[in-house]
């Protein structure tokens, strides 16, 4: 079998694969079997910023991430669509950052017109997915994806991944969000703890973090996001402890938009593999 789709990576879902595919590369094998990858040059640069969690397993992951090289797409192939591309999917897209999930959305849209299969962009970034959705649809790019669909897609396509194989990655993928959320709150708690005369004289910051903690804690996370850009825009020596922790930390406020709650849709998906089967078609 061929490749069956076309797909274009964001870096958190680089990330998320590589950190929950412990054995022998088994996902960048089924990767490369099934699908026609591309990874835009802004997305290698900020998986190679944010892969690392620690030294631990640093030869394991520079390795894996070598082998998403051959993916990658320099930013001159937009010239093909004219000089103007760029600025042009910029403006209907009314998207003003500079970042992976805009060239991702752009080489999305370039090669819906040039592949003859159907296309899907893969991101864990859920408010890209809401920025960009209505774009996806109205020049019918495609579908967007998250990581879990993608393992989905891949568990059916192939004959060799087993069940308990897809079990154990969405709970390693699970796990990448849970464990981020509790070392979250475990920061916040001690930063508040530790505030200076001057912040803990501002009500509106302190009620804010507070809040945030709450929230973290209860796994309320709609409008996570509305609390970070609070925080982002204060300036000042005092508030740079507080935006490197939520920069940290940034898988988490890719969790939540007001429909999807990641966390609880991969718990699902574990569940409904525990008690029922997925349709595999095998071949002679």
């Amino acid at each position: 079998m061929g490749s069956v789709a076309t797909a274009v990576l964001d870096a958190c879902t680089v990330i998320n694969l590589i950190h929950i595919d412990n054995s022998e590369e088994f996902l960048i094998k089924k990767l490369n079997k099934y699908l026609k990858i591309f990874i835009s040059d802004k997305v290698f640069t900020e998986i190679k910023t944010n892969i690392f969690k620690n030294d631990i397993e640093r030869d394991r992951i520079e390795n894996a991430v070598s082998c998403f090289i051959n993916y990658k797409v320099s930013d001159s192939l937009f010239e093909e669509f004219g000089k103007d591309f760029l600025k042009k999917v910029r403006s209907i897209s009314n998207y003003k950052k500079d970042n992976g999930e805009f060239f991702s959305t752009a080489l999305s849209l370039y090669y819906s017109q040039v592949m003859p299969s159907k296309l899907f962009f893969y991101t864990d970034d859920f408010t890209a997915k809401e920025d960009f959705s209505s774009f996806f649809d109205l020049h019918q790019i495609g579908g967007i994806k998250d990581t879990a669909d993608l393992l989905l897609l891949l568990y059916r396509l192939d004959e060799q991944f087993s069940k308990r194989e897809l079990i154990r990655l969405l709970s390693s993928l699970h796990s990448e969000y849970a464990v981020g959320l509790s070392n979250l709150i475990s920061k916040l708690r001690d930063y508040i703890n530790t505030l200076s005369p001057k912040l803990r004289k501002d009500k509106e910051f302190n009620e804010k973090l507070r809040k945030l903690i709450d929230k973290l804690h209860k796994h309320s996370l709609e409008d996570l996001g509305d609390f970070k850009s609070f925080f982002e825009r204060k300036r000042g020596n005092h508030h740079k402890q507080i935006s490197c922790i939520l920069n940290e930390y940034r898988i988490v406020f890719d969790l939540q938009t007001r429909n999807n709650n990641y966390l609880d849709k991969i718990q699902n998906l574990i569940k409904y593999l525990e008690e029922k089967e997925l349709y595999k078609f095998i071949g002679e």
